[in-house]
């Protein structure tokens, strides 16, 4: 997709995401997005409408489309009652990042 003044969306995107304060801002948003998506995919997997899920797991059809779309701060306990619904199991770890890398223990068994 071209904009009027010739950009792309990506080349847009790229030129945003040089200001360090707007790719922190970025960063710090993806993994709420990650979650949206997986809840998204799991549900259409299952085949279920979102007011299916809702009902299943004992809630409302909008919490589940703001949880799709990334725009609710869900709990662990939601998003394993949704994991349970679709079939799936909620698993959870923490990676080390660069700066602790020397750290591969299993921290849930520390």
């Amino acid at each position: 997709m071209t904009s009027k003044a010739g950009r792309s969306f990506k080349d847009y995107k790229q030129e945003l995401l040089e200001d360090v304060e707007v790719k922190q801002a970025y960063d710090a948003l993806q993994k709420s997005y990650d979650i949206a998506k997986m809840i998204y995919n799991a549900r259409t997997e299952a085949n279920l409408t979102q007011e299916q899920l809702a009902k299943r797991i004992g809630t409302r059809q909008a919490n589940i489309s703001r949880a799709e779309k990334g725009s609710s701060n869900i709990t662990v306990a939601t998003l394993s009652k949704i994991a349970e619904a679709t079939g799936y199991e909620l698993v959870i770890s923490m990676q080390p990042t660069g700066k602790a890398s020397n750290k591969s223990r299993n921290l849930a068994q520390a």
